[in-house]
C-alpha cells in the first residue's frame, strides 16, 4: 500500500480554492491510486455546488434546480409560490 504524507498544516492551503469562508478544515484519507480521480470529483462537486448556490440565490426554486416538478404533477400536486397562496 503506498503512503501520501501531508503535513497537517498545509491543508488550509491546498484546500482554500476550494472551501468558503464559513468551512472548517478536515483530513480525507484516500489510495494514492485514487487521489487525483478524487481530487477531479471534488473540484466537480465544488462547482456544481457553487452553481446551485448562484442558482438559489438568484431567486430560482430548488424544486426547478432539482427537476421536481414532473414528480409533483405525477403525485397529483400542484406547486404554489407563497405570493400566489390565497390559505
Amino acid at each position: 500500500m503506498s503512503v501520501l504524507n501531508v503535513v497537517v498544516t498545509d491543508i488550509p492551503r491546498l484546500a482554500a480554492p476550494f472551501v468558503d469562508e464559513f468551512a472548517t478544515y478536515g483530513v480525507t484519507i484516500v489510495h494514492q491510486a485514487d487521489a487525483e480521480d478524487t481530487l477531479a470529483a471534488a473540484r466537480e462537486r465544488h462547482d456544481n455546488e457553487a452553481s446551485k448556490r448562484n442558482r438559489l440565490a438568484a431567486g430560482e426554486l430548488g424544486l426547478d434546480i432539482y427537476g421536481m416538478r414532473p414528480a409533483l404533477e405525477q403525485a397529483g400536486l400542484e406547486f404554489v409560490h407563497s405570493t400566489e397562496w390565497k390559505g
